[in-house]
């Protein structure tokens, strides 16, 4: 993971404090409602694991 701090605003260096964390996977696919629960399980997961590094 790489993080970098811009500033936007007074002179170029000095910005606005919002974060941002972007969040790549591929989840399981299928229309059933057992895949969905799969889905919506394996993106909980993911967001409990990633949440403090974010």
């Amino acid at each position: 993971m790489h993080v970098s701090t811009v500033g936007i605003r007074v002179m170029g260096y000095i910005g606005n404090k919002t974060n941002f964390c972007f969040k790549c996977t591929h989840l399981t696919s299928g229309e059933r409602d057992i895949d969905i629960v799969k889905r919506n399980a394996d993106v909980d997961e993911i967001y409990k694991r990633t949440r403090p590094s974010c």
